[in-house]
């Protein structure tokens, strides 16, 4: 029958479109090693190997190959004997090309949608489209009304003396004072970096908010868009995602939530102020005809480009002849500036009617009032005047 499924040999089923397929989703998906992988069990199902083992056959087969994509992930692989007999082999989790090699090269009748599957997969994991756990839906419910309750509480208290006296003197332990001039507008939403979360929460390397942000990824998608903003330069450890993340109101409420002490009980509330004055600030900005600043990615992808022009200005080592060529103009001025000062041995020996030599002469020995300045010698005429009269008494 038209649209019905069509049969094996063996009686099996063979999957016709991606709905018969067993469900792959982006929470399924590893990203430890800030790379998406997928795992060869999950792979192995739904193109319809047997034993996972088989599929680990085909892909120490084809290693060469599959290493031209990337390096691949091999973990130790859980022992499925119920007995425990036998040594446990490897698991293996594939990135997005390598995947899809082995799905062309399993020539299984369902390869063709596992294909399909596996790019729909990565490509709503790279979109940040990741579905939100029961759990994690109450956890967010949870993190919303904490965060009501928390508004009420800072609009009731924020007049007691000892309240303001926390946020003039803007220091906390392990963290310094947050300000408004810490929240931009990234993506049409006020954010906060991750540096400066670190920094709120007492955290000495920054790279341990980002670690919660890639292992807690599924819950902060579903309190927005999870923003990646590349750097000109940085540093990254092994397995830290590039750039520095941008996180909504309600993403770093989540962090604090996990970062567990007084500190971040209190980076809460004032995140949830200054977030507040930071909105404050953009309406009366709007009624008063002014230009509310929105940046869109044509216009982040310009403001990067000027970082990195103006990293690489500031990089460019100056050379000795333009070094040179500054401290005579920087002596030009001032002798434009300062008639009496003469500048370099020859405009000495110009004043004093004598070689130049002889002036080297002098200054070797001391005998001649000078200075140096930008590296040359310098002498002022009421100096070399008294000098000269003083020569002049002693030789009569």
């Amino acid at each position: 029958m038209p649209g019905a499924s069509r049969r094996k040999s063996a009686g099996t089923l063979v999957p016709t479109k991606p709905a018969d397929l067993p469900p792959l989703s982006p929470d399924q998906l590893n990203d430890q090693d800030g790379e998406p992988r997928v795992s060869d069990v999950i792979l192995a199902e739904r193109l319809g190997f047997g034993q996972p083992r088989d599929i680990r056959k085909l892909i120490e087969r084809n290693r060469a190959e599959l290493e031209t994509y990337g390096e691949i992930c091999a973990t130790v692989a859980q022992n499925t004997d119920p007995m425990g007999r036998g040594r446990p082999g490897k698991a293996y989790y594939l990135n997005e090309g390598q995947a899809l090699v082995i799905c062309a090269l399993s020539r299984t009748p369902q390869a063709a949608l596992v294909r399909r599957q596996i790019i729909e997969v990565f490509l709503a994991y790279r979109r940040g489209v990741l579905p939100v756990a029961e759990e994690q839906q109450q956890t967010i419910a949870h993190l919303a009304a904490e965060l009501a309750d928390l508004r009420q509480r800072v609009a009731l208290i924020g007049a007691a003396p000892h309240i303001r006296a926390i946020f003039k003197g803007g220091y906390l332990p392990g963290s310094t004072a947050l300000t408004v001039q810490d929240i931009s507008m990234e993506w049409d939403e006020p954010r906060i970096s991750d540096q400066r979360l670190a920094v709120q929460l007492g955290l000495p390397d920054m790279h341990t908010v980002r670690k919660l942000i890639r292992s807690h990824r599924s819950l902060l998608a579903g309190l927005g868009r999870i923003v990646n903003v590349p750097q000109a330069k940085e540093t990254v450890g092994k397995g830290d995602a590039p750039g520095v993340f941008w996180l909504t109101e309600l993403q770093s409420l989540a962090v604090c939530g996990l970062v567990s002490g007084n500190v971040a009980t209190v980076t809460r509330t004032r995140l949830i102020k200054v977030f507040a004055e930071f909105r404050r600030g953009q309406e009366e900005l709007a009624a008063a005809g002014g230009i509310r600043e929105v940046r869109n990615n044509a216009e982040m992808v310009v403001m990067l480009d000027e970082r990195v022009a103006a990293l690489e200005a500031n990089a460019r080592t100056e050379t000795r002849k333009e070094v040179r060529r500054q401290r005579r103009r920087d002596a030009d001025e001032a002798l434009t500036e300062d008639g009496d000062l003469l500048y370099g041995g020859p405009r000495i020996a110009a004043y004093l009617g004598v070689p130049p030599k002889s002036v080297d002469h002098l200054i070797r020995a001391a005998k001649l009032p000078y200075f140096r300045m930008a590296g040359r010698v310098c002498s002022r005429k009421t100096l070399l005047g008294a000098w000269l009269d003083g020569k002049a008494v002693a030789h009569a």
